[in-house]
């Protein structure tokens, strides 16, 4: 927590616009003492080991991104070039940061533990943060239940290994 506390009287110091300073302080003490303060330091990842053409990659549940993303540095990996629609501009925004990307695999077999998923990938140029993001139009496919409170993932009612990881970074 000291690490937070310096970083935000770091931030007043810097002269940043705080609209009520004492009122802000008041909100952050407020959630120390409920523990939500969490959930805005703290960055948690919902990760789940998949595979591609024999090659295991972290894929990442990202209930914020619509389509599913595949960086370039993979595809040229496993020397998928081949399999690459470069006919289609998509144009996104998000996570990863903005752009258009490389192009679009509308089909690729991803397995997910002994669960075999087909769906389709853009592919993005810059995409280094994560292997493989898979988002609401996969969860919504293959009709995705997360279980927070238990760490569980059900792929079409099938329970999968899912592993929360907590970022070695802060928000704020």
């Amino acid at each position: 927590m000291e690490f937070f506390w310096g970083k935000m009287c770091q931030w007043f110091n810097n002269n940043k616009t705080v609209s009520n300073p004492l009122t802000v302080k008041k909100l952050w003490e407020l959630s120390e003492e409920n523990g939500t303060k969490v959930m805005m330091t703290h960055v948690y990842d919902m990760t789940l080991l998949g595979e591609l053409h024999g090659h295991k990659f972290h894929c990442v549940m990202d209930t914020g991104a619509q389509l599913n993303a595949l960086p370039k540095y993979i595809v040229e990996r496993l020397g998928m070039e081949d399999m690459v629609d470069h006919s289609i501009d998509c144009h996104f925004t998000g996570l990863v940061g903005s752009g258009v990307s490389y192009g679009i695999i509308p089909h690729l077999d991803l397995s997910i533990g002994n669960i075999h998923c087909p769906t389709g990938f853009i592919v993005i140029d810059h995409m280094q943060m994560h292997d493989i993001i898979l988002g609401t139009s996969f969860m919504k496919f293959y009709k995705i239940k997360i279980d927070f409170e238990t760490n569980k993932i059900f792929i079409n009612g099938k329970n999968v290994t899912v592993t929360l990881t907590e970022r070695d970074r802060y928000i704020l």
